[in-house]
Formats: structure tokens, C-alpha cells, sequence
């Protein structure tokens, strides 16, 4: 262990690292919060803890529990699901898939797809619904958004098959099954969560719109961006940085080289377009130093 309190080698971080078990909406309380690749210098700093991660409970001297205001946020979120549930004829009380989905988002690997991740999607979903008549059915598109991510394996074995969107909308088809939701629409929902893997072509305009949400992040503010980068080097921690920053860079790269920009929908290319691309830029430029 580095004697310095502000320093350590990636080696030594990945021993220091603890984590609290409480989880306030899958934000998970961390002593330590070093989530960037290696600096030239070889080590990376200790004390940076990122807003992605409540400040409240995220601090070098330990976790917290969850303030009464966040109580309230978790309580408001399972509200907005089960009214999600009763709207497409779900003949549960909705309380069992809730707490599978929590269940889900707050497995110990995830850092950025956790529940607040689902919430910032939902916020970019109200604003769409807010332009009124851009979507087929809103409903598909938000429970589609509900589970795109809720199988999210990053192992070495996981990433050489590329079935985590096979297996999230594999999970949705059973729990609506079992939950007596008519076939066709979950049917159509599934067909949304598919190609959120950003390889295959979105499902009609419903699923342009599930996409460009899930890459909502890539055109937030830089600060926002940069700790996402952090959040996903994270659930990758396993990887070396040189092998990390590689497939990152293609993964980015790709998003930058789309013909008709990373966007698809007019709404999301006015909104986060030209930011969207200034981030990938940088992000790609820091990713080769490690190269």
C-alpha cells in the first residue's frame, strides 16, 4: 500500500477498494472512487469522488445511510413502475418484479448501469413525451428502457459472446409471461431492447428513441461524460488498462464514425449531437496515451 493518502498503483486500488453493502437506487457508498485509466505517471488518484456517485454517501471517510430525500426518490421511482405495470395489464401487483429489477441494478459489478441510471433515461423519456405524438407507444418504449440493461454481465466470457441484450429482453419476455402481459406487447418490447447492443438496426421509431436515450450519456456536459467513462472502467476493473483502452477506443470510435452521427432521431441530434462529439473526441485522444 502507497504510504501517499492521495496515490496508488492500479494493483494496490483494486486490493484498497471497499465497498459498503447499502445500495441507495444502485449507488453503492465507496470509501474510494479511482476510476480512470493509468495517467503517464502510472498512478491514479484516490481522491476523486465523482457526482455520479452520491456525495452524501461516496466519501473517503466512509458510507452513510440514505437520506430521508433519497427514501423519497426510491419510493417515487417504484411508484412510476408499478403505474407502468397496471398500464400494460400486468394481472401482478407488480411488487415481485420490482424487486427483481432492484435485485438486478444493484448486483456488486455495476457502477453505471444501476437504478439511477434508469432514472436519467426516464427523465429523457418524459421530455420526448412532453413534444407530444414522437412516439408509437411510450409505453413500450419505457419498459423497454426499464430492462435494456437489467443483464449486464462484463466477464471476459460474457463480452465474447455479446448476449447481454439477447438475455435482457429474454428475462422481460419471462417476468411479462408470468405477469400475464398481453403477447404482442411484450412481443414489441423485446424487439426494442434488441438492438440496444448498437449493432443491430433499431426497431422502427420507437426503437430509435430507446437508443438514442441509452446514448443520452455520450452528449451530457464533459464532467457528467467523464464520469461515466469512470463509472464503465469500473465494471471492467477485471481488465488490464492497456486492454481496457483498446476495445474502448473501437467501442467509441465506431459511435464517431456513423455516417449519419451517433444520433438518430432529430431530437436527440439537436439536443446532444455536437457535444456527443466533442466528448468522443477527447475521450479517444486520452484512451491512445494508454496505447
Amino acid at each position: 500500500m502507497s504510504t501517499n493518502p492521495f496515490w496508488c498503483s492500479v494493483g494496490e486500488w483494486r486490493n484498497w477498494q471497499t465497498r459498503d453493502a447499502q445500495n441507495v437506487r444502485g449507488r453503492k457508498p465507496v470509501k474510494v472512487r479511482v476510476l480512470s485509466l493509468l495517467p503517464p505517471n502510472g498512478k491514479i488518484s484516490v481522491s476523486r469522488v465523482s457526482s455520479s456517485v452520491d456525495r452524501r454517501t461516496a466519501t473517503t471517510k466512509g458510507g452513510k445511510m440514505p437520506t430521508t430525500e433519497e427514501k423519497k426518490e426510491e419510493m417515487q421511482l417504484k411508484k412510476r413502475w408499478l403505474a407502468l405495470w397496471k398500464r400494460i395489464g400486468g394481472k401482478t401487483d407488480g411488487d415481485a418484479e420490482w424487486a427483481e429489477i432492484v435485485a438486478r441494478y444493484a448486483e456488486s459489478h455495476r457502477m453505471h448501469h444501476v437504478l439511477l441510471y434508469i432514472e436519467h433515461c426516464l427523465r429523457e423519456l418524459d421530455e420526448v413525451k412532453a413534444k407530444r405524438n414522437l412516439l408509437i407507444n411510450p409505453d413500450a418504449v419505457e419498459v423497454a428502457l426499464w430492462f435494456h440493461d437489467i443483464v449486464n454481465d462484463t466477464t471476459a466470457e460474457a463480452i465474447s459472446r455479446k448476449d447481454n441484450e439477447k438475455k435482457s429482453a429474454e428475462l422481460w419476455l419471462k417476468i411479462a409471461k408470468k405477469g400475464q402481459v398481453p403477447e404482442a406487447f411484450r412481443d414489441y418490447v423485446a424487439k426494442l431492447i434488441l438492438p440496444t447492443n448498437h449493432s443491430d438496426p433499431a426497431y422502427g421509431l420507437d426503437g430509435r428513441y430507446v437508443q438514442d436515450i441509452d446514448l443520452a450519456i455520450l452528449g451530457r456536459p464533459w464532467r457528467e461524460f467523464d464520469d461515466y467513462e469512470d463509472q464503465i472502467r469500473f465494471e471492467y476493473s477485471w481488465a488490464s488498462d492497456e486492454d481496457f483502452a483498446k476495445e474502448r477506443k473501437e467501442i467509441l470510435g465506431k459511435f464517431l464514425a456513423r455516417p449519419l452521427g451517433i444520433y438518430t432521431t432529430q431530437f436527440f441530434k439537436e439536443k446532444y449531437e455536437m457535444q456527443a462529439r466533442r466528448n468522443l473526441k477527447y475521450s479517444i485522444a486520452r484512451l491512445s496515451d494508454h496505447l
